[in-house]
C-alpha cells in the first residue's frame, strides 16, 4: 500500500531543524508544558497575525471549532 503524503514537512524541517529543537527543548526544560510565558505569547504573536484583540490557544481543532461555536451563540 502506498502513503498519501498530505504536506512533506522534511525539507522544510531540515531548514529549521535546530530552531525546533531548541525550542522544544525550552519548553521541557522549562518544566510548564501547559500555559506559560510560551503560551502567552504564541496566543499575542497570533491574534497580532490575525488582527484581533485577542487569541486563545487550544489542544486541538475541535476544541477550537467548539470554542468558536460558543462565541458565535451556536447551541
Amino acid at each position: 500500500m502506498e502513503m498519501i503524503k498530505v504536506w512533506n514537512y522534511l525539507k522544510e524541517y531540515e531548514n529549521e531543524k535546530q530552531e525546533t529543537l531548541d525550542a522544544i527543548t525550552e519548553v521541557l526544560e522549562s518544566g510548564c508544558l501547559v500555559f506559560g510565558k510560551n503560551l502567552e505569547k504564541f496566543e499575542n504573536d497570533f491574534a497580532k497575525y490575525c488582527d484581533s484583540t485577542r487569541g486563545i490557544g487550544v489542544g486541538n481543532c475541535t476544541d477550537a471549532i467548539f470554542i468558536a461555536l460558543k462565541a458565535l451563540g451556536v447551541g
